[in-house]
């Protein structure tokens, strides 16, 4: 992950503001990419794009400047950068350690968030319809990855696998208990069809979590 950007500080604090999702502070405790912006370059200028479980906001500031991408906590972003005055030119330049944000003499630095955690939270919410009032996804596992389903919407991810077979679960709760873990992977263990399903962190020996299934929505 790496950025450069260049705007100016109102352009920026009236996009963030644009993108700020309702969220519970107790989602964001349990899963820290909910409270993420990403903030990406391209032929059309800035992209900026906030994902929750009802949804992805984007929206673009053509007039900046902006090569490669970032993300960051979008309450911190917008507390710092509202308080330089609108006409400010406000920089952003991140690497996969911190982002720094400078504006004149002015130099701050801010926490980043992995690219591929806001990714796989905007795949989650892309295949569960919120709309849906049980937020049920399939899980099937097999030689080709985990494959996520619902209500007709599908997507696979890549993933090692042992042996194959299938199940169902309540999103939220998967989500929360993925946001609990502290490495960047996500052990999951069926014993045999409906039971519980065993999940692990294989970075965190100490951590351990168990959820039922449920039986899937007929398509």
């Amino acid at each position: 992950m790496v950025g450069l950007i260049k705007t100016q500080a109102g352009s920026l604090v009236a996009a963030l503001a644009l993108c700020a999702l309702p969220l519970g502070g107790r989602q964001t405790q349990r899963i820290p990419a909910l409270g993420a912006v990403r903030l990406a370059g391209g032929s059309d200028g800035l992209s900026i794009t906030a994902t929750s479980f009802d949804g992805t906001i984007t929206t673009w500031l053509v007039e900046a400047e902006a090569d490669g991408e970032v993300a960051m906590r979008l309450e911190g972003l917008a507390d710092l950068v509202r308080h330089f005055p609108a006409d400010a030119e406000i920089a952003i330049a991140a690497d996969d350690r911190a982002a720094t944000v400078t504006s004149g003499r002015s130099r701050f630095k801010l926490p980043v968030f992995p690219i591929a955690d806001l990714l796989a939270l905007a795949r989650f919410v892309a295949v569960v319809d919120p709309q849906s009032r049980t937020h049920v996804v399939s899980l099937r596992w097999d030689a080709g990855g985990l494959h996520l389903g619902a209500d007709g919407s599908a997507d696979c991810l890549a993933a090692d696998v042992e042996g194959e077979g299938e199940t169902a679960v309540q999103i939220r709760y998967l989500a929360e208990l993925t946001g609990a873990l502290r490495g960047d992977s996500i052990r999951l263990n069926v014993g045999e069809p409906g039971g519980m399903i065993l999940v692990t962190d294989p970075e965190d020996e100490n951590f351990f979590a168990g959820q039922m299934p449920i039986r899937p929505r007929s398509s």
